[in-house]
């Protein structure tokens, strides 16, 4: 019972994974960046290749980022 209860429990949880592509933390050298970077590019494509608004607040809690960690994952690159 406990077994089912926890399976049942795990696969409500994966429902909404963030897909993380490792190259992007090896460009910017920042585990953080590279997964901010990696969801921007994801956000990127996701709108066919047009300008997407989504606000730092928006992606902080997309990421479940706190204020200064994502600062600091930001200052990698201009967004």
């Amino acid at each position: 019972m406990l077994n089912q209860d926890l399976n049942q429990m795990l696969r409500l949880l994966n429902q909404k994974p963030i897909a993380y592509q490792r190259i992007y933390a090896q460009i910017t050298k920042s585990l953080t960046a590279g997964l901010l970077l990696s969801q921007v590019v994801y956000w990127w494509y996701a709108c066919k290749e047009t300008e997407f608004y989504k606000t730092d607040r928006s992606f902080a809690e997309e990421l479940f980022m706190g204020n200064s960690e994502f600062r600091n994952a930001k200052k990698f690159y201009k967004i």
